[in-house]
């Protein structure tokens, strides 16, 4: 196991910086840092693992902005934004902080020029929230592999003793759980049996040190998944009365993996947390939910969110405040979108009395000429249209008029 990995290493990327610029410790990450008016397309971190090499960011470079259709979206705390391409983007949270409850991914509409995190719920295009992440209380993967053989396994405690020191080893030797190895997991749980030719092996590898790192079983569980597993066991006193070890193969392995949290926390990604700023605990008290309009969360905790008092509400869900509680009379709904046309805010949008709505139209479609992409949002309002470029509304009055 190598304990650091070598920058120089790393896939160099035109515009862009990686750093630190010698070497970053196991577990640790490098981070690229693209030049002013660019931004980084593809993972923009990569992690060093246990043998010496780095996550994979072939693919990452360094884009100009002036691709970007919807420019950039809105960055959100103790995360990172990670542009898939000009047109996706997706959230990621630092080390030791977790997304709360929203999806990680928005993309671009061409349109309207808005990611698709503005919607008619969240005009303002509000990121989503990183919540602290604190150690598990707990944390065990159980695996269950299963080896066709018409060989009668694990006949005797003796074997099946056997059997659990064999599997260790192995683990071990290919690498497949380094956290036996280094102390940080044990094996429990184990059983082995043997019925209509199919041998069946379970454990469980439960973590024992460093229980903010949720990598720790996370690495073995995906290399043990991945793995085909080849034991060789003594056989010599099970039915076949074989006098020599054999050879087998496994046909699967599934996986469960489980994170108990202490008393005021839920699990999350196998790590533990509360509900972020604008979130509240769901109706089954086992997931982060966003507060809905009318409601606020204004610090993390595991609690539900709080609704406006006095029949107050609010212009997007996932409000941080009761100071965005505000009286329904003094707001206007967004109407309807213009055929062949898109708004912002997006239509049912609730917005402030007297703020203004863009309309965008349509390739092919505009606004009749001379006429404001810009309306105010008051009373029962409408969409200004959008008219066909080829229109007599359009040539008549327009300086590209064929009369």
């Amino acid at each position: 196991m190598y304990s650091y990995c070598k920058v120089s290493t790393l896939t160099a990327v035109s515009e862009g910086t990686w750093s630190p610029t010698v070497k970053v410790d196991y577990k640790s990450y490098a981070t690229l840092t693209c030049g002013d008016g660019y931004f980084a397309e593809g993972p923009s971190v990569a992690q060093c693992g246990s043998s010496g090499d780095f996550s994979d960011v072939s693919t990452t470079k360094c884009v100009s902005e002036s691709s970007m259709t919807c420019g950039e979206i809105t960055a959100t705390g103790n995360g990172v934004t990670k542009y898939l391409n000009d047109s996706a983007v997706q959230y990621t949270c630092n080390t030791g902080y977790l997304l709360s409850g929203d999806q990680e991914t928005y993309t671009c509409d061409s349109t309207t020029g808005l990611w698709s995190i503005v919607t008619a719920s969240n005009p303002d295009g509000t990121p989503p929230t990183c919540a602290t992440a604190f150690d598990a209380a707990s944390r065990e993967v159980t695996f269950t592999v299963t080896f066709a053989t018409d060989t009668e396994w694990c006949s005797t405690e003796s074997l099946k003793t056997s059997a659990e020191t064999t599997l260790t080893a192995y683990l071990k030797a290919q690498n497949l759980a380094t956290c036996l190895s280094l102390s940080q997991c044990e094996m429990t749980d184990f059983t082995c049996a043997w019925a209509s030719d199919v041998l069946t092996i379970k454990f469980a590898l439960n973590q024992l040190t460093d229980m903010s790192d949720a990598i720790i079983l996370t690495d073995a569980q995906t290399a043990i998944s991945a793995a085909t597993l080849v034991l060789s066991l003594d056989a010599s006193t099970s039915r076949k009365k074989r006098a020599t070890d054999l050879l087998i193969s496994s046909d699967a392995v599934a996986v469960v993996a489980a994170t108990t949290c202490d008393t005021g926390y839920i699990p999350v990604d196998e790590s533990c947390t509360k509900c972020g700023v604008g979130y509240g605990i769901n109706a089954d008290g086992n997931a982060c939910t966003i507060c809905a309009k009318g409601y606020y969360s204004d610090a993390e905790s595991i609690l539900a969110c709080t609704g406006c008092s006095d029949s107050k509400t609010t212009t997007n869900t996932g409000s941080i405040s009761a100071d965005l509680c505000l009286d329904p009379a003094t707001l206007c709904t967004v109407p309807a979108d213009p055929t062949h046309g898109g708004q912002t805010p997006p239509a049912g949008s609730s917005i402030t009395i007297g703020s203004k709505v863009n309309v965008s139209c349509d390739p092919s479609y505009s606004i009749e000429y001379q006429e404001s992409t810009l309306y105010v949002c008051t009373g029962t309002p409408v969409a200004t249209p959008c008219y066909s470029k080829y229109t007599a509304r359009f040539f008549n009055e327009s300086p590209y008029s064929l009369r």
